[in-house]
This record gives structure tokens, C-alpha cells and sequence, in this order.
């Protein structure tokens, strides 16, 4: 999901992506092998007995392979993303509502909570896997290979990079499941 500011006031989605992605992660999508970083370029990105933050660094770096690889800036990590990232995750699991406003939270709270600022844009990709499904790698591999996700990861103006993990050892009828978040900000 997308969001800009108008005028100093946050507005509804301009532009939402295709929303959510699970499980499934088109593995020969041409888009998504040439923006995809070689496999040992990113530490942790497909050890699935990794620490989170590894995995989560693992991550952080995929996102700026690909925009580098793509001649874009790479981002800088924002705690305050990275905490409204693991809000939004943790959110998700808990009530079992895969979506950008699990609980029946508004899009905009877990910014808001994280006092980020309320005149920047803000672009949030989702995904779930179970097992090896859930490594950073596949993750990653499905936001590329999803134009509306794919759109959000290289989009000019993004400064910040939060990443958000969760695991749970049953979600969503499957079970050992990684919960991703990613969340650019302008600012």
C-alpha cells in the first residue's frame, strides 16, 4: 500500500499494491532474476535457523542490492520504520489478519505510534511463507516478481527502509511461518 501527503494531511491510498503475497513466489519471473541479488551477496538471506535480525539485515540488504542494481540510492535503516514494521507484523499475528490493517487497525496507526512524520509518504509490501518459503530470499523474490509490490521497492523518493519479522510456529494453517513487512518512507 502507498500512501502521499496532500497539502500536510495524510490521504488515502493513491495507489495500492496488489496487496498482499503468499506462499506462492514465481520463481522464473524475469523481473524479479535480474533484480534479485546473487545468493551470497546478502548474509542469512535464505538460512532459515538464522537469528531474525539476521535475517531481517538479510533483508535490508536484498531491497538495496536491487536498487543499487537498478541505479537508484540504496536506503538508510529508520528505527522508526523498523518499529512500525515489527508493530504491523506482530499485528498481523496476533489476530490472524493477514492485510495492511490487521486488527481492524487504520493503515496510519503504526506510524503515527513510532511518531513518524505525518507529512512523508509511505509504502508498505507484505508476505508470509512457511518453513524455507519464508526466507528473506523468497520474500523478497515475491514482492520483485509482483508489479505493484515491485513498484513500491524501487520507487524514486524513499529515503528510510524498515523491516518488520515475525515468526510463528503455526499461522495461517501452516506451520514455522515468517511474517515480512517492509515499509519506505520519504523522510
Amino acid at each position: 500500500m502507498l500512501v502521499r501527503p496532500r497539502l500536510g494531511r495524510l490521504r488515502g491510498p493513491l495507489a495500492a499494491s496488489a496487496g498482499v503475497f503468499a506462499i506462492v513466489v514465481p520463481a522464473t519471473a524475469d523481473a524479479a532474476a535480474n533484480d534479485l541479488a546473487p545468493t551470497g551477496a546478502c548474509a542469512g538471506q535464505e538460512d532459515p535457523a538464522a537469528a531474525p535480525a539476521v535475517k531481517a539485515a538479510a533483508m535490508h540488504c536484498l531491497v538495496n542490492w536491487a536498487r543499487r542494481h537498478r541505479g537508484l540510492t540504496a536506503l538508510r535503516d529508520s528505527r522508526r520504520l523498523d518499529r512500525s514494521s515489527l508493530l504491523r507484523a506482530s499485528a498481523i499475528r496476533r489476530c490472524r489478519d493477514f492485510s495492511h490493517t490487521p486488527c481492524g487497525q487504520p493503515f496510519m496507526g503504526v506510524f503515527a505510534k513510532v511518531g513518524y512524520p505525518r507529512a512523508a509518504s509511505v509504502g508498505e509490501n507484505l508476505f508470509w511463507g512457511g518453513g524455507p518459503l519464508g526466507s528473506a530470499r523468497n520474500a523478497f523474490q515475491g514482492w520483485l516478481g509482483s508489479p505493484g509490490h515491485r513498484h513500491i521497492v524501487f520507487m524514486r523518493g524513499w529515503r528510510g527502509l524498515g523491516i518488520g519479522l515475525v515468526q510463528a510456529n503455526e499461522l495461517f494453517g501452516a506451520a514455522q511461518v515468517s511474517v515480512w513487512v517492509s515499509q519506505f518512507g520519504s523522510r
